[in-house]
């Protein structure tokens, strides 16, 4: 799972030919390109590939044999190696204070400026010392602030010829701030570092850039009007992040592992981006390397900003989110121009938050252009229930949650019911649970809870069951444990006996006769569970 091409070529890696990204991005009209895709969805290998074929430094023919890009000779001649090109990547930029992140800038700085150390020669003192001066991390604020318009001048003036500029991920240390609690410092320093770098500077040919989220033109793009903006909405260049139909079932097959194709597709298919209807790669490749069927990205790196949205976001927001994890389509607006300071706030920023970051996809586009908004597939499905379990390693409960789980696995009831009740009371105090249908985000609730048995139980949730539908179901997949029901009721007056009420509707639906029944009752944030075997 390499995320630079020429390693990947060299060591006989398997690559889904997205070449002629190469040829639609130098024919675009604009000066720069900026395109969001969730995370693991390529973007760090296309811009590789791209640095590749593109600069100056390289000799790349032998890479592309055989791809899409080499059948257009005259583009080749005209473009192949033909540009200096300057790369930074700002995906590991993880800091918890602008103090480190700022370290962090000088260093990537640091090391792009490094890769042109052969211009020092040919530069005026004035400009040779303040290269120095970035190399050796020891400039400013207002040097740093400066310091890709400057590099591309500083390129441009060696080589004779205008720069490619490659920026991958470039709204991660804007998360990162907003997360804790910098965004001010952050916002202020890298609206001058990419305006000045972006922004009529006369010793760029192109620019592009990558990242999850088109943060607003306020915040960081101000008076930027030569860059265009691709997000998951839009048709243009959608085919190259993500994998079509075609070109999974031709990895399988060529791979001898087409018997996976018809499971594939509801665990990672889904993703509608512009036109194209995608799987996620990352997960294709874990599924090639590993032979095995299961959620392969949700846990490949932080999810603190959907955490913190979940977490921070209002009654309706968690309503509809509830609605989701039962496999419920929702209808909502979204809005691209996205604004931390609204998040969980706004739903409209919310959903978009989440369209952007692989956690929705657009099931529908209504008359009225709202959407309609769903979980794209079984992968997701298995990690929203994951995240809902994941907040409560925040929530400081975590030791009770793990008493949950094993009171369940050992079936002793009696201390599931001491120890959820105790669980519920501290959690709920952490989430608002508020609104006109609290018993949804219950229900997610729990759910989240029970996530961490996916190994030992399939969990099923609201589905037909003898002449009813059960709240959920946990069938276990070792044959000596018991199906366990559990069914929710909204209490108005006494609890306990709402609690037993649930007991005798799973008895009397007949949801399932060799079962433990588990009945679960709450009103505001207090909570009551009764059992009968």
């Amino acid at each position: 799972l390499y995320d630079d091409f020429k390693k990947l070529i060299e060591n006989k890696g398997y690559f889904v030919d997205k070449s002629d990204l190469i040829k639609d991005f130098l024919e675009d009209k604009v000066d720069t390109v900026l395109i969001t895709r969730p995370r693991r969805f390529g973007k760090t290998l296309n811009l590789s590939m791209i640095k590749y074929f593109l600069d100056i430094n390289e000799h790349s023919s032998s890479l592309f044999n055989g791809l899409n890009i080499l059948k257009d000779n005259s583009f080749c001649s005209s473009h192949m190696n033909q540009y200096p090109v300057i790369t930074i990547s700002f995906k590991d930029a993880e800091e918890s204070n602008w103090e480190n992140c700022f370290k962090n800038i000088k260093g990537l700085v640091s090391l792009a400026s490094m890769k042109f150390e052969e211009v020092i020669g040919s530069l005026r003192e004035v400009d040779r010392e303040y290269f120095n001066k970035i190399i050796r991390q020891d400039g400013d604020i207002v040097d740093y602030k400066k310091s890709l318009l400057n590099l591309t001048r500083f390129v441009e003036e060696h080589y004779g010829r205008k720069t490619i500029l490659l920026i991958d991920e470039y709204d991660k240390p804007i998360q990162e701030a907003y997360l804790h609690n910098y965004y001010g410092d952050a916002v202020n320093f890298f609206r001058g570092f990419y305006s000045g770098a972006l922004k009529g500077n006369q010793h760029l040919n192109k620019g592009l850039m990558t990242g999850i989220l088109r943060v607003s033109k306020e915040s960081i793009f101000s008076g930027l009007n030569n860059i265009e903006v691709h997000t998951v909405l839009d048709n243009t260049y959608s085919q190259y992040f993500g994998f079509s139909d075609r070109e999974v079932s031709e990895l399988l097959n060529k791979l001898n592992l087409e018997h996976f194709i018809v499971e594939a597709k509801k665990w990672y298919n889904g993703y509608k981006i512009g036109d194209s209807l995608l799987y996620n790669p990352w997960s294709i490749m874990k599924l090639v390397k590993s032979e095995q069927l299961k959620s392969h990205w949700i846990n490949t790196s932080s999810n603190s900003l959907i955490f913190k949205t979940i977490k921070d976001s209002s009654a309706s927001i968690k309503s509809k989110m509830a609605d989701l994890i039962e496999g419920k389509d929702i209808i909502g607006k979204v809005t691209e121009n996205y604004t931390f300071q609204t998040l969980g706030i706004q739903e409209d920023q919310t959903w978009w938050l989440m369209l952007s970051a692989g956690y929705l996809t657009i099931s529908n586009i209504m008359p009225d252009g709202q959407y309609s908004l769903s979980l794209p597939n079984k992968e997701l499905k298995e990690g929203m229930l994951s995240l809902f379990s994941s907040l409560f390693a925040i929530s400081g409960v975590e030791h009770q949650y793990s008493e949950i789980l094993t009171s369940l696995l050992e079936q002793n009831i009696q201390q599931f019911k001491s120890s959820f009740t105790n669980f519920a009371i501290n959690s709920l105090s952490y989430f608002d649970v508020s609104g006109d249908e609290p018993e949804k985000f219950y229900h997610a609730f729990v759910l989240g809870i029970l996530s961490g048995l996916n190994n030992q139980y399939n969990i099923n949730s609201n589905r037909e069951g003898g002449i009813g539908r059960f709240d959920v179901m946990l069938t276990p997949k070792n044959t000596n444990l018991r199906t366990i029901v559990i069914e929710f009721k909204k209490s108005t007056g006494n609890l306990k006996e709402s609690a037993e009420d649930a007991i005798k509707q799973i008895q009397e639906k007949k949801y399932c006769t060799n079962s433990i029944k588990i009945g679960i009752a709450f009103q505001g944030k207090e909570v009551e569970v009764k059992y009968a075997e």
